[in-house]
């Protein structure tokens, strides 16, 4: 019994700061929906955020985006024939966002953010695999 009080002890000595670890860090997954309004283009994607306190009111934010290609209906009508064909558009779409977050503290949190970043698109006619996802960051990146 003195064992296993003695193993919770030690545990419990251990799981405090790692309890404390999550005023300090926070980490998401998110799915995303983004509508290109000048080609009719519904864009569909996953992305992670990441935020960093550096103090009980003040957080730096990032988070990035990747929307796999989608498909489209094109049709064409002449006098004779009606044709229906479906077609992958090829179009890939990149989103990433970093700023500052205020935040006040209580039962009620009110916060203000300011965002900056890119959005980059890409005719590629590959599929939205992980490696492409890859790829499109490498040749983004400056320099």
């Amino acid at each position: 019994m003195k064992r296993i009080a003695l193993l919770l002890a030690v545990f419990a000595w251990f799981a405090v700061p790692a309890a404390r670890a999550q005023d300090h860090v926070e980490v998401g997954a998110f799915a995303e929906y983004f509508r290109l309004s000048e080609t009719s283009t519904n864009l569909f994607g996953l992305g992670a955020r990441a935020g960093v306190n550096v103090n009980k009111y003040f957080q730096l934010e990032a988070e990035m985006g990747y929307d796999f290609t989608r498909g489209f209906i094109e049709s064409f009508t002449d006098p004779t024939t009606h044709v229906v064909t479906l077609q992958r558009s090829n179009l890939h779409a990149l989103h990433g966002l970093f700023g500052p977050k205020l935040q006040t503290r209580g039962p009620v949190r009110v916060f203000v953010t300011v965002k900056g970043g890119f959005e980059n698109f890409s005719l590629n006619n590959r599929p939205g695999t992980f490696g492409s996802f890859v790829e499109f960051v490498a040749v983004c990146r400056p320099g």
